[in-house]
């Protein structure tokens, strides 16, 4: 992967493996919540060949979450601002995001 959190690698549960690259997440449609913008969650997996999952695990810089999928609604993206990929989760303090999205693992 690029360094300082250009690409992010989705996992399916059946270990086959798809990077993406920030142009491929900004390909995608965005959605808004709050002041920031980006792909929703569900679309990315989807790109990256998910489905169907039970749970989905997140990695970054700052730690990680797993979503279960009733979790993972229209109102969770990526925000793809200063070319970083940041789990962005409506609700939740901007301090608690996940920053520099690597990973997603679904099970």
């Amino acid at each position: 992967p690029a360094p300082g959190g250009n690409s992010l690698q989705i996992i399916a549960s059946n270990g086959q493996a798809t990077t993406m690259l920030l142009a491929d997440l900004n390909a995608l449609p965005k959605s808004s919540v709050g002041s920031e913008s980006g792909p929703k969650v569900s679309d990315v997996i989807k790109l990256g060949g998910i489905s169907d999952f039970a749970t989905l695990a997140f990695t970054g810089s700052n730690g990680s979450i797993t979503l279960t999928k009733d979790k993972v609604t229209d109102q969770v993206i990526l925000s793809l601002a200063n070319n970083t990929i940041t789990l962005v989760l409506n609700g939740t303090p901007k301090e608690q995001w996940i920053k520099d999205i690597s990973g997603i693992n679904a099970q």
